[in-house]
């Protein structure tokens, strides 16, 4: 990212990645739990543990900047972060902090772009829900399991964005899916800054005691030009802000601007960079080198 001399991106701070861990009394970890970052009396970030009781804190990524920060974390001593600190990671012990189980609820959002170019990995999806469903509800935690939607293309295109809600009947989830077209796009870059906002606010996230998971599977970077204040880099400290991760998967195609982003993406939220690549034998998902096999190109979501 140091290195990255490409077309307009808006530059995030992480270099001072902070990692604050929180467990019970026998060190089990603590999902859900709301983590207050605070300089003097003034927030400047709330965060939610993930599934093992982890948030990241990125002071130099939000717009007050402090000597130190005060971090709270009900049922637990508060204490502070100096910054410039050398010490990257904190642990926190909650008192009564419940039976220190990774959440069993899992919210689950597909964000597509459903522009033209898109046909190929619109339509694996489609073949491929019913069995991702069924893998994640053989998984020994039981999860229950959710799935919601949203479908954009950009301003000039038949519509913008396309909701569809969490539901936990993958038979009407599919549905929703399957009137999904791969259509319209025109330029290059597509409004992703609208539908990451959309995807984030719109859709009713348990958030507490939930592992909450965005998948979004483009090719193509956002608009940057259309000036909006709801644009990628505020949106991803939303979505750290509820705890929700980001696995943006790339599609071919994804130039290196699209890459940056998306690493971006994934950087914020604690999510991972996903890029799909064909061969002789078809698809198949890498994540930083690694091969993932599975139920055609979206097996690796039961994993």
């Amino acid at each position: 990212m140091r290195e990255y001399n490409g077309a307009q991106v808006l530059k995030v701070d992480v270099s001072e990645r902070q990692q604050i861990w929180v467990r019970d009394g026998q060190e089990r970890p603590l999902a859900g739990q709301q983590v207050r970052i605070l300089s003097g009396d003034q927030t400047v970030a709330t965060l939610r543990t993930h599934s093992d009781g982890r948030v990241y804190f990125f002071p130099r990524a939000y717009p007050a900047q402090a000597a130190d920060y005060r971090v709270e974390v009900d049922g637990a001593d508060p204490f502070t972060i100096p910054a410039g600190s050398g010490q990257r990671e904190w642990f926190v012990t909650v008192v009564n902090g419940g039976q220190g189980e990774t959440a069993v609820n899992l919210d689950v959002l597909f964000l597509i772009d459903a522009t033209g170019s898109m046909a190929d990995e619109i339509q694996q999806l489609k073949d491929n829900i019913r069995a991702i469903s069924a893998q994640v509800d053989a998984l020994p935690s039981r999860p229950d399991v959710r799935f919601a939607l949203v479908a954009y293309r950009d301003r000039e295109d038949a519509f913008l964005t396309h909701v569809t809600d969490f539901t936990p009947d993958v038979e009407t989830f599919a549905a929703a899916l399957d009137q999904v077209q791969a259509d319209g796009g025109g330029d290059y870059p597509e409004d992703l800054n609208q539908a990451l906002a959309d995807a984030i606010h719109q859709p009713e996230w348990r958030v507490a005691n939930t592992v909450s998971l965005i998948f979004l599977v483009a090719d193509a970077p956002p608009h940057l030009d259309y000036g909006q204040q709801d644009h990628y880099a505020a949106e991803m400290l939303q979505a750290a802000q509820r705890g929700i991760k980001i696995y943006p998967i790339a599609s071919s195609g994804l130039d290196e601007q699209g890459e940056y982003i998306f690493r971006q993406l994934a950087q914020a939220t604690g999510g991972r960079f996903i890029f799909l690549t064909y061969g002789a034998s078809g698809p198949w998902l890498y994540r930083h080198g690694d091969r993932f096999s599975g139920v055609g190109l979206f097996g690796f979501v039961a994993g």
